[in-house]
């Protein structure tokens, strides 16, 4: 008998990719002169206390440069972008085969965007991280394959 993930587990690993992307997103990854003072108070607006908890202030944040105390801030919020990745595997697995391919595409495309922050040393006050059109185009049969894999609930069961 082929057993499916619970309700509650396919939930909490689906729900998963939106904290990992808020917390991709929580500083702005736009380094774009015209949009950068909106991304910066998207950034304050949206977890003031995470910027807090870090020590940094509203005057940090515009005046756009990267400190050692941005780059531990950085650090922590892409390793925590990454374990919500990480732990929303399991629940895209469980999602209808035909729903798997775009989260996992879209999962692949921000997980290459936390790479370029750290690549730009984690500076997303003045660079752009961006994935740029040939690194999509090879990650989308990346994504194709992983959205064919069978869910987990049912390959951990096979004996």
């Amino acid at each position: 008998m082929q057993q499916m993930a619970t309700t509650v587990t396919l939930l909490g690993a689906a729900s998963s990719p939106g904290p990992g992307l808020a917390a991709g997103d929580v500083a702005g990854r736009d380094g774009r002169h015209a949009s950068l003072h909106c991304s910066r108070l998207r950034a304050r607006k949206r977890q003031p206390w995470v910027l807090a908890e870090a020590g940094l202030s509203d005057e940090d944040i515009f005046k756009g440069v990267v400190t050692e105390k941005w780059r531990k801030f950085m650090k922590r919020q892409i390793k925590r972008a990454r374990m919500f990745f990480e732990e929303a595997e399991q629940g895209v697995t469980e999602l209808r085969k035909e729903s798997r391919w775009p989260v996992w595409a879209s999962m692949l495309l921000y997980r290459q965007i936390l790479d370029e922050i750290e690549a730009n040393d984690y500076n997303n006050f003045t660079k752009r991280a961006y994935v740029g059109k040939a690194k999509k185009v090879l990650a989308l049969p990346v994504a194709y394959g992983k959205s064919l894999l069978l869910p987990y609930s049912l390959r951990n069961n096979q004996t």
